[in-house]
């Protein structure tokens, strides 16, 4: 197969997709649905908890690091889904990746109001991320699968969860300390 053989193939069967998730979407996932009310509920919540608690003083700081963990965590989670290793089965819209609702909402506000705590009061920081990863791997994923809105496949489990969880905070929290660093001394120049 040459080329432009291969491209009208894959954009066949992208267009193929696209008409099967979305139909898949209107059929398990839709507005009579009590799972994408469930799925809505979990997008929602966590905003409205982030806007009443969240402190304005330093919004451009916590929403950099929470802006972090969403973004490193859709792209980890497009991955685990192209491969079929994490599956989510309910969504909010077929126009977005399924994990985008607890990528998007759930873990980063939960890990926003824990940095935030943690460098207001100066707590342990490490130590609250491993705590709150194990709620979100070992506990929300759990209950996940079992209510049937995620699968996990090809060996996959919650363990690896855990791990992407801490490698995504991690990384959140190190580019946002280090971006603080920056400003600090730049302030101090």
């Amino acid at each position: 197969m040459g080329f432009h053989e291969y491209w009208a193939e894959i954009k066949n069967l992208i267009e193929q997709l696209s008409q099967l998730t979305d139909e898949y979407w209107r059929n398990y996932s839709y507005f009579n649905d009590w799972q994408f009310w469930v799925v809505f509920l979990l997008f929602i919540i966590p905003l409205f908890i982030l806007i009443k608690y969240v402190d304005r003083n330093r919004i451009f700081e916590l929403f950099f690091f929470g802006w972090t963990i969403h973004v490193l965590w859709n792209y980890t989670g497009m991955y685990l889904e192209n491969q079929l290793y994490f599956i989510h089965y309910y969504y909010l819209t077929p126009m977005l990746p399924s994990i985008f609702t607890a990528v998007s909402s759930s873990l980063p506000v939960a890990f926003i109001l824990v940095y935030q705590y943690c460098t207001k009061y100066n707590k342990n920081f490490y130590l609250w991320m491993v705590g709150v990863s194990i709620a979100f791997s070992f506990g929300l994923a759990y209950v996940e699968k079992m209510i049937g809105f995620i699968e996990m496949n090809k060996g996959f489990n919650y363990f690896h969860l855990f791990l992407i969880d801490i490698a995504v905070v991690l990384t959140a929290y190190w580019s946002t300390r280090f971006l603080i660093h920056i400003r600090n001394k730049a302030n101090h120049d």
